[in-house]
C-alpha cells in the first residue's frame, strides 16, 4: 500500500463513519452485557424460587444474545449491516420449558463405609 493510498483512505468518510458507529455500538455492548447479567441473576432466582425457568425472561435473554451476536459481528468487520436500531431487532424462536431434572446423589462407597 503507498502513500496515496493511506491518504486516500484517511479522507474516507464512509471508514470515519463506520468508526463512529463502531463507538457507538461498542458502548452498546457493554450495556448489554450488564443487562445480560441482570437477566442471569433474575432467571436464577425464579429457578430457585419457582423450580423453573421464566419464558420472558428467557426470551429477552435470548434475544439480547442475538443482538450482542450481531454487534459482535459488526464490530469485527464480519458483516456490515448494522444492528439495532437501525434494523430490526433479531427474531428469536421460542425456547420449549426444560425440565428440571432432579439426580439423587449416592455418597461413595468408602464415605458410606466410614459412616457405619
Amino acid at each position: 500500500m503507498d502513500q496515496a493510498d493511506i491518504k486516500n483512505n484517511l479522507k474516507n468518510v464512509n471508514q470515519w463513519t463506520r468508526i463512529i458507529y463502531m463507538i457507538l455500538f461498542t458502548v452498546i455492548f457493554n450495556v448489554a452485557s450488564f443487562v445480560i447479567g441482570v437477566v442471569v441473576l433474575v432467571q436464577a432466582l425464579f429457578a430457585v424460587v419457582t423450580g423453573g425457568q421464566n419464558g420472558n425472561v428467557q426470551k429477552l435473554g435470548s434475544g439480547l444474545a442475538h443482538f450482542i451476536h450481531e454487534i459482535v459481528s459488526f464490530l469485527t468487520y464480519t458483516t456490515e449491516e448494522k444492528p439495532f436500531p437501525f434494523s430490526s431487532w433479531p427474531e428469536v424462536e421460542p425456547v420449549a420449558e426444560a425440565e428440571v431434572v432432579e439426580a439423587a446423589v449416592e455418597a461413595p462407597a468408602e464415605e458410606a463405609d466410614s459412616a457405619k
